[in-house]
Protein backbone atom coordinates (compact mmCIF):
# COMPACT_ATOMS: atom_id res chain seq x y z
CA UNK A 1 0.00 0.00 0.00
CA UNK A 2 1.06 3.58 -0.43
CA UNK A 3 2.09 5.65 2.55
CA UNK A 4 -0.79 7.20 4.45
CA UNK A 5 0.01 10.31 6.46
CA UNK A 6 -2.03 9.53 9.56
CA UNK A 7 -1.89 12.53 11.84
CA UNK A 8 0.17 15.06 13.69
CA UNK A 9 0.44 13.81 17.24
CA UNK A 10 2.15 16.49 19.23
CA UNK A 11 3.61 19.90 18.63
CA UNK A 12 4.93 22.46 21.06
CA UNK A 13 7.34 25.28 21.71
CA UNK A 14 9.25 25.65 24.95
CA UNK A 15 11.36 28.75 25.55
CA UNK A 16 14.65 28.59 27.51
CA UNK A 17 14.57 24.85 28.18
CA UNK A 18 17.36 22.34 27.55
CA UNK A 19 14.85 19.70 26.42
CA UNK A 20 11.21 19.07 25.65
CA UNK A 21 9.15 15.94 26.41
CA UNK A 22 5.81 15.15 24.80
CA UNK A 23 2.79 13.75 26.53
CA UNK A 24 2.10 10.05 25.95
CA UNK A 25 1.87 9.01 22.30
CA UNK A 26 0.24 5.79 21.08
CA UNK A 27 1.11 4.42 17.64
CA UNK A 28 0.41 1.26 15.67
CA UNK A 29 3.02 -1.49 15.68
CA UNK A 30 4.99 -1.52 12.43
CA UNK A 31 4.22 2.09 11.54
CA UNK A 32 7.02 4.62 11.19
CA UNK A 33 7.35 7.37 13.80
CA UNK A 34 8.88 10.55 12.34
CA UNK A 35 10.16 13.26 14.70
CA UNK A 36 11.07 16.73 13.42
CA UNK A 37 12.88 18.57 16.22
CA UNK A 38 13.89 22.23 15.85
CA UNK A 39 15.87 24.51 18.17
CA UNK A 40 16.84 28.18 18.21
CA UNK A 41 19.83 29.05 20.40
CA UNK A 42 20.01 31.92 22.86
CA UNK A 43 22.32 34.13 20.80
CA UNK A 44 24.53 31.26 19.64
CA UNK A 45 26.71 31.41 16.52
CA UNK A 46 27.17 27.73 15.64
CA UNK A 47 24.85 25.27 13.92
CA UNK A 48 22.94 23.40 16.66
CA UNK A 49 21.30 20.81 14.40
CA UNK A 50 23.94 18.04 14.79
CA UNK A 51 23.65 18.31 18.59
CA UNK A 52 19.92 17.52 18.80
CA UNK A 53 19.11 14.14 20.32
CA UNK A 54 15.89 12.13 20.39
CA UNK A 55 14.93 9.51 22.97
CA UNK A 56 11.80 8.10 24.56
CA UNK A 57 10.45 6.52 27.72
CA UNK A 58 11.01 3.03 26.25
CA UNK A 59 14.76 3.71 25.74
CA UNK A 60 14.32 3.21 21.98
CA UNK A 61 17.11 4.04 19.52
CA UNK A 62 16.05 6.62 16.94
CA UNK A 63 17.71 6.96 13.54
CA UNK A 64 18.75 10.42 12.34
CA UNK A 65 17.93 10.77 8.64
CA UNK A 66 18.55 14.49 8.06
CA UNK A 67 19.64 17.75 9.69
CA UNK A 68 20.05 21.34 8.56
CA UNK A 69 21.08 24.54 10.36
CA UNK A 70 22.14 28.16 10.07
CA UNK A 71 25.03 29.36 12.28
CA UNK A 72 24.40 33.13 12.16
CA UNK A 73 23.57 34.91 15.43
CA UNK A 74 20.67 33.31 17.30
CA UNK A 75 21.53 30.21 15.31
CA UNK A 76 18.87 27.64 14.54
CA UNK A 77 18.54 24.13 13.17
CA UNK A 78 16.42 21.03 13.03
CA UNK A 79 16.91 17.30 12.75
CA UNK A 80 14.64 14.51 11.47
CA UNK A 81 14.53 11.17 13.30
CA UNK A 82 12.68 7.90 12.58
CA UNK A 83 11.71 4.78 14.53
CA UNK A 84 9.57 1.75 13.69
CA UNK A 85 6.85 1.58 16.35
CA UNK A 86 6.42 -1.50 18.52
CA UNK A 87 2.89 -0.42 19.40
CA UNK A 88 3.66 0.58 22.99
CA UNK A 89 2.73 4.07 24.20
CA UNK A 90 5.66 6.36 24.89
CA UNK A 91 6.75 9.91 25.62
CA UNK A 92 9.40 11.41 23.31
CA UNK A 93 12.16 13.73 24.50
CA UNK A 94 14.27 16.02 22.32
CA UNK A 95 17.35 17.64 23.84
CA UNK A 96 20.60 19.49 23.20
CA UNK A 97 23.18 19.39 26.00
CA UNK A 98 25.76 21.46 24.10
CA UNK A 99 24.05 24.68 22.98
CA UNK A 100 22.24 27.30 25.08
CA UNK A 101 18.68 26.88 23.87
CA UNK A 102 16.17 29.68 23.48
CA UNK A 103 13.31 27.73 21.97
CA UNK A 104 12.24 24.20 21.02
CA UNK A 105 9.64 23.22 18.44
CA UNK A 106 8.50 19.71 17.66
CA UNK A 107 6.27 17.84 15.24
CA UNK A 108 5.76 14.07 15.49
CA UNK A 109 4.14 12.11 12.65
CA UNK A 110 3.09 8.50 12.16
CA UNK A 111 3.33 6.93 8.70
CA UNK A 112 1.78 3.63 7.66
CA UNK A 113 3.15 1.74 4.67
CA UNK A 114 6.65 3.21 5.01
CA UNK A 115 9.66 0.92 4.63
CA UNK A 116 11.89 3.15 6.79
CA UNK A 117 14.12 4.02 3.83
CA UNK A 118 14.65 7.72 3.06
CA UNK A 119 15.72 8.98 -0.38
CA UNK A 120 16.28 12.22 -2.27
CA UNK A 121 17.43 14.43 0.62
CA UNK A 122 18.11 18.05 -0.36
CA UNK A 123 18.82 20.92 2.07
CA UNK A 124 19.14 24.72 2.01
CA UNK A 125 20.66 26.58 4.97
CA UNK A 126 19.84 30.03 3.58
CA UNK A 127 16.44 29.62 1.95
CA UNK A 128 15.13 33.19 2.30
CA UNK A 129 11.59 34.38 3.00
CA UNK A 130 10.00 34.13 -0.44
CA UNK A 131 10.13 31.29 -2.97
CA UNK A 132 12.01 28.14 -1.93
CA UNK A 133 12.81 25.78 -4.81
CA UNK A 134 14.42 22.42 -4.08
CA UNK A 135 15.11 19.43 -6.33
CA UNK A 136 15.08 15.99 -4.78
CA UNK A 137 18.27 14.03 -5.43
CA UNK A 138 16.30 10.85 -6.22
CA UNK A 139 13.01 10.36 -8.09
CA UNK A 140 10.11 9.20 -5.88
CA UNK A 141 7.57 6.58 -6.92
CA UNK A 142 3.79 6.96 -6.68
CA UNK A 143 3.91 4.89 -3.47
CA UNK A 144 6.23 7.31 -1.69
CA UNK A 145 5.64 10.36 0.49
CA UNK A 146 7.68 13.53 -0.03
CA UNK A 147 8.09 15.77 3.01
CA UNK A 148 9.05 19.47 2.94
CA UNK A 149 10.04 21.23 6.17
CA UNK A 150 11.16 24.79 6.82
CA UNK A 151 12.20 26.60 10.00
CA UNK A 152 12.09 30.40 9.88
CA UNK A 153 13.19 33.15 12.26
CA UNK A 154 9.96 35.06 12.80
CA UNK A 155 11.24 37.63 15.28
CA UNK A 156 9.23 38.76 18.30
CA UNK A 157 6.49 40.92 16.81
CA UNK A 158 3.60 40.52 14.42
CA UNK A 159 1.61 37.52 13.35
CA UNK A 160 3.17 34.05 13.07
CA UNK A 161 4.30 33.56 9.46
CA UNK A 162 2.60 30.84 7.48
CA UNK A 163 3.83 29.37 4.20
CA UNK A 164 2.29 28.39 0.88
CA UNK A 165 3.14 25.36 -1.27
CA UNK A 166 2.71 24.83 -4.99
CA UNK A 167 -0.24 22.77 -6.25
CA UNK A 168 -0.27 19.09 -5.32
CA UNK A 169 0.85 19.44 -1.71
CA UNK A 170 -1.40 18.50 1.20
CA UNK A 171 -2.35 20.67 4.15
CA UNK A 172 0.56 22.38 5.89
CA UNK A 173 1.29 22.22 9.62
CA UNK A 174 2.83 25.08 11.60
CA UNK A 175 4.29 24.85 15.11
CA UNK A 176 4.86 28.32 16.55
CA UNK A 177 5.74 29.42 20.06
CA UNK A 178 2.94 31.83 20.88
CA UNK A 179 0.53 34.34 19.38
CA UNK A 180 3.28 36.95 18.90
CA UNK A 181 5.56 34.43 17.16
CA UNK A 182 8.50 34.79 19.53
CA UNK A 183 11.47 33.14 17.83
CA UNK A 184 11.32 30.45 15.18
CA UNK A 185 8.43 28.77 13.42
CA UNK A 186 8.67 25.16 12.21
CA UNK A 187 6.36 24.10 9.38
CA UNK A 188 5.96 21.14 7.09
CA UNK A 189 3.91 19.87 4.17
CA UNK A 190 3.60 16.44 2.53
CA UNK A 191 2.88 15.13 -0.96
CA UNK A 192 1.80 11.62 -1.94
CA UNK A 193 1.30 9.96 -5.31
CA UNK A 194 3.80 12.18 -7.13
CA UNK A 195 6.92 11.17 -9.04
CA UNK A 196 8.17 14.74 -9.38
CA UNK A 197 11.55 15.79 -8.00
CA UNK A 198 10.48 19.44 -7.88
CA UNK A 199 9.67 20.88 -4.45
CA UNK A 200 8.31 24.41 -4.58
CA UNK A 201 7.29 26.57 -1.65
CA UNK A 202 5.75 29.60 -3.33
CA UNK A 203 5.96 31.82 -0.24
CA UNK A 204 8.05 30.93 2.81
CA UNK A 205 6.29 33.50 5.00
CA UNK A 206 2.91 35.14 4.62
CA UNK A 207 2.56 38.85 3.93
CA UNK A 208 1.12 39.41 7.40
CA UNK A 209 3.79 37.41 9.22
CA UNK A 210 7.11 38.75 10.46
CA UNK A 211 10.55 37.63 9.34
CA UNK A 212 13.69 38.54 11.28
CA UNK A 213 17.41 37.95 11.13
CA UNK A 214 17.45 36.78 7.53
CA UNK A 215 17.32 33.13 8.56
CA UNK A 216 15.22 30.42 6.95
CA UNK A 217 16.36 26.82 6.57
CA UNK A 218 14.59 24.09 4.61
CA UNK A 219 14.87 20.51 3.45
CA UNK A 220 12.94 17.96 1.44
CA UNK A 221 13.15 14.16 1.43
CA UNK A 222 11.13 11.11 0.42
CA UNK A 223 9.88 8.30 2.63
CA UNK A 224 9.81 5.14 0.53
CA UNK A 225 6.51 3.25 0.46
CA UNK A 226 6.19 -0.52 0.58
CA UNK A 227 4.50 -0.59 -2.87
CA UNK A 228 1.55 -2.54 -4.15
CA UNK A 229 -2.14 -1.89 -3.67
CA UNK A 230 -3.97 1.36 -4.28
CA UNK A 231 -2.92 4.70 -2.96
CA UNK A 232 -4.66 5.86 0.20
CA UNK A 233 -5.39 9.55 0.59
CA UNK A 234 -3.60 11.32 3.46
CA UNK A 235 -5.66 12.02 6.56
CA UNK A 236 -4.85 15.36 8.22
CA UNK A 237 -6.60 15.50 11.56
CA UNK A 238 -5.22 17.79 14.23
CA UNK A 239 -6.52 20.26 16.77
CA UNK A 240 -4.71 23.44 17.79
CA UNK A 241 -4.77 24.61 21.39
CA UNK A 242 -3.40 27.87 22.77
CA UNK A 243 0.19 28.21 24.01
CA UNK A 244 1.55 26.25 21.07
CA UNK A 245 0.15 22.87 22.10
CA UNK A 246 -1.58 20.39 19.83
CA UNK A 247 -3.78 17.50 20.86
CA UNK A 248 -2.97 13.83 20.54
CA UNK A 249 -5.57 12.27 18.26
Amino acid sequence: MAITYLTQFNSASTVNATSYTTSSISTTSGNLIVVIAAVMTNGGTSDPSPNITCSDSLTSTYTSVANIGNASSWSMGFQVFTLVSNGTARTITIADSIDAEYQWELIVLELSGATGTVNGLITNSNAGDNVISLTLTATPTSNDLTLFARYIDGGVNGSPPTFTMDAGWDATIEANSDNTNQGGVLGLSARTGSTSTTVSCTDATSATGSYAGGKCIALALTFVGSGGGEEVAPDYNFDIFSFGMFSIL
